[in-house]
């Protein structure tokens, strides 16, 4: 991905009605993504860092299963399948990302090109 494409996905293209991508701020303890719940959304943290945390089943208990921080993607999975997290998403400090949802889709027509360098990111990262 270029740093054009990105500029491309985060407008919205030319033709979209909204914007696709917006910068998100998260104060630190803010739930980003909870497991068990249904996202259509791409993360890319731009700055902060966050934990993942997986709760352990029957009981109020977390575990860590690690960290992230700027430049990290997540919401990838959900994203491509449709699918429930798998963990949450906790902001462990101030936290601004990027969000990526399904208006994306609105630059497809007029930017095929840049939605399979789109995808190929998603499917490496």
């Amino acid at each position: 991905m270029t740093s054009a494409d990105w500029d491309i996905i985060l407008a919205g293209g030319e033709t979209a009605k909204k914007n696709s991508g917006s910068l998100m701020t998260f104060s630190p303890g803010d739930a980003i993504l909870e497991e068990g719940l249904q996202y259509n959304m791409v993360c890319q943290i731009a700055s902060g860092t966050c934990k993942i945390e997986k709760r352990v089943p029957d009981s109020d208990l977390f575990v860590e299963l690690g960290q992230m921080k700027s430049g990290e993607v997540f919401g990838e999975i959900n994203f491509l399948t449709g699918k429930c997290a798998t963990a949450s998403v906790i902001a462990d400090s101030r936290v601004d990302m990027y969000v990526v949802g399904p208006t994306i889709q609105d630059i497809f027509p007029n930017y095929p090109d840049v939605v399979v360098r789109f995808y190929n990111y998603l499917c490496n990262s």
